[in-house]
């Protein structure tokens, strides 16, 4: 049955619900045992986008934070500890909650454009280790090897997500990481 929007805030809080769920698609819990999307997906419809802090030292915090409470939603259901499934959904839900011009407006999610991490998956990791081969940098540690989504620690995410913000700033020229995630997941598909 179809519920019915009586004010601009119940709409809101409708396009966050419909974000949630079209964020976290079977490709993005892949392997994992039935109930971990829905889990997430309840999980990342009950952030509270009015609170996201307004600095980037307390946004990294909050993005932990949430991450962990991506993780506890999924206990009992999910294989082992999956981090880094953790954090692509929870960067996925925030990329598109951005990207949605209703709530970037209502919830003044433009602050966090910049802030904002790629979603990292098997795709954007070997485009990103491909570009690293492409674009030596020096003095700069090379990516780690990708193990898996399921198996990414927050030391390798932070080595991925440094590069693709040193890339997506220096070589393509995007005002935020985020960004990235629109480049190099089509071509590497």
């Amino acid at each position: 049955m179809a519920r019915t929007i009586h004010r601009a805030s119940d709409l809101h809080s409708f396009i966050k619900q419909f974000i949630s769920i079209a964020c976290i698609g079977p490709g993005t819990v892949h392997g994992q045992r039935p109930g971990v999307q829905a889990a997430i997906r309840v999980y990342l419809g009950r952030i509270p986008l009015g609170r996201v802090p307004k600095t980037q030292p307390r946004f990294r915090q909050w993005l932990d934070r949430k991450t962990e409470g991506a993780l506890c939603a999924m206990k009992g259901v999910a294989r082992g500890r999956p981090w880094g499934l953790a954090r692509k959904a929870v960067n996925l839900f925030l990329r598109d909650c951005l990207y949605n011009h209703y709530l970037r407006r209502k919830y003044g999610l433009a602050r966090m454009e910049t802030w904002l991490e790629i979603p990292l998956d098997s795709v954007v990791a070997r485009e990103l280790k491909k570009l690293e081969k492409l674009k030596k940098r020096t003095g700069r540690a090379a990516l780690p090897m990708w193990r898996g989504l399921k198996r990414l620690t927050p030391e390798e995410n932070a080595r991925f997500q440094d590069f693709a913000s040193w890339y997506a700033r220096k070589k393509v020229g995007l005002s935020a990481t985020v960004f990235l995630d629109n480049y190099l997941w089509p071509s590497g598909r």
